[in-house]
């Protein structure tokens, strides 16, 4: 059953359980060793020299990494190409609607599934939720890198952070997005597969790591929302994958009696 949605490998029940099962133990080791967060932001930290008139245990300096243009550049273009690459799937989802295609068609099945879970995910829980009432300063803001808000650890709700917190990253999430897109990649190019999902893989790393240097997210932001994504695209990837041995409502309501 799970071949013929071509939602593979995430249809499969293992998938959801794993992917909770490592989204939780994600959020415990992170709350509970917060110093995991602060020790890899410090790595992309370059302590400077306060100005006079600083009190005396100030901590001064930057995360460089945000100053070089290349890095910016490359930020960009990771931040823009998922989003860029959903609304094409979009588009094309809505054509095939106009054209007649039905909804419950199985040929829409995985890209209807595919564009859920960046609903769900990406704009919804981390864009909608998390990152506006989260409430962690950015690590550049935090008193640890010379800010003046405190440290708060992963999965703390605070007030500290207004608006367009730490937790969780938005881009982290649309990178992640993109390992769930490699679903659509059509039966007669199964060589690509794990090539496409390595890259994919690669990517969500690299625009985690940029996050990161620039001062921006800590470690777990960018874990914690990659992980959130998956798991629920492997929920509806399984939902749509489960045997109906049984008829739909609205199929039920046309048989005959």
């Amino acid at each position: 059953m799970t071949g013929k949605t071509g939602l593979a490998p995430f249809s499969s029940p293992w998938a959801a359980a794993s992917l909770g099962i490592a989204l939780v133990l994600a959020l415990l080791f992170f709350h509970r060793f917060p110093a995991i967060d602060r020790a890899v932001s410090a790595f992309f930290f370059v302590a400077a020299s306060c100005p006079a008139g600083q009190p005396d245990g100030a901590i001064c300096g930057s995360f460089p990494a945000a100053h070089v243009a290349i890095l910016g550049e490359a930020r960009q273009f990771l931040q823009y190409l998922p989003t860029a690459i959903a609304a094409g799937l979009f588009a094309a989802y809505l054509a095939r609607l106009a054209t007649g295609t039905p909804v419950r068609d199985p040929s829409m099945t995985p890209l209807g599934t595919v564009l859920l879970a960046y609903l769900l995910s990406v704009v919804l829980l981390v864009n909608g939720l998390l990152k506006p009432f989260s409430g962690r300063p950015r690590p550049l803001y935090s008193e640890p890198f010379g800010g003046a808000l405190p440290f708060v650890p992963a999965g703390e709700f605070t007030r500290y952070c207004p608006s367009n917190c730490s937790f969780v990253s938005g881009e982290a999430a649309a990178a992640a997005w993109l390992i769930c897109a490699v679903a659509l990649l059509p039966p007669r190019y199964a060589s690509l597969r794990l090539p496409a999902f390595a890259a994919a893989i690669v990517y969500t790393v690299a625009t985690g790591a940029l996050r990161i240097s620039f001062g921006a997210h800590y470690l777990s932001d960018v874990v914690v929302p990659a992980l959130s994504t998956l798991l629920i695209f492997a929920i509806l990837a399984g939902f749509e994958a489960r045997p109906r041995s049984t008829p739909r409502l609205g199929e039920s309501l046309r048989r005959p009696i």
